[in-house]
């Protein structure tokens, strides 16, 4: 099944549309759409709630214990039920942007309603990051692990993660800078692949249902 993970793709977006031929056609229309980055503007200081603040250092073999898969989909797991109906929507937005862009019916003149669908995440986004600092203290894992787990574990179901550190991209975007999508190095290293899609397979279908989770950073 092809799958797109479009990761935070706010920033993404407005890439695209400024490295576009075309950009000045549709410059007017996207800035009003942009400045919805202004709800996003807590990110940082929410994650800087994480109690574990430690920089993780992987495992050389590359693979993921049970313990980390379990804090990890607990984690997930308790962001989802908080979310409640709000996930739905989550999902939705997700689904149609992910087919609109594999499609390729994503053109610079539709960017505008593509950042527009992100604005209307944003506040249920900023609350689901809210749930998330809680739900990872409750685990005592710090950012930079979950978010090697998240990969590796995605990676395993042949679901790659390209997208963006969200609290960067805002900090970015308030200095000026243009924000980069990242490639985790999970995405192309196949260290410990076979160990672990041995080890996620049986959790295949959680990890598929909470894709849209996961490439919003969640």
């Amino acid at each position: 099944m092809k799958k797109l993970a479009i990761g935070c793709g706010v920033v993404a977006l407005v890439v695209i549309v400024a490295g576009g031929v075309g950009f000045y056609y549709v410059a007017h229309r996207v800035s009003s759409a942009v400045r919805s980055l202004a709800a996003l503007g807590s990110i940082p200081d929410i994650e800087a709630q994480v109690q574990d603040k430690s920089p993780y250092e992987a495992p050389a073999s590359g693979e993921l214990t049970q313990e980390q898969l379990t804090k990890f989909l607990a984690v997930q797991t308790a962001v989802k039920q908080q979310l409640g109906a709000r996930f739905d929507q989550l999902n939705s937005k997700y689904k149609a942007l992910s087919d609109s862009l594999n499609h390729r019916d994503a053109t610079i003149s539709d960017a505008p309603s593509l950042l527009s669908a992100y604005r209307d995440l944003a506040a249920t986004y900023v609350d689901a990051k809210h749930w998330q600092v809680e739900a990872l203290n409750a685990q005592q894992l710090s950012l930079a692990q979950y978010r090697w787990i998240r990969e590796r574990a995605y990676a395993a179901i042949g679901v790659p993660m390209t997208g963006f550190d969200i609290a960067q991209a805002v900090e970015d975007v308030k200095a000026g800078r243009t924000p980069e999508a990242q490639t985790p190095a999970a995405s192309t290293d196949t260290t410990g692949l076979d160990a672990n899609q041995k080890l996620v397979e049986p959790h295949r279908k959680e990890l598929e249902d909470n894709v849209s989770l996961a490439v919003f950073g969640l």
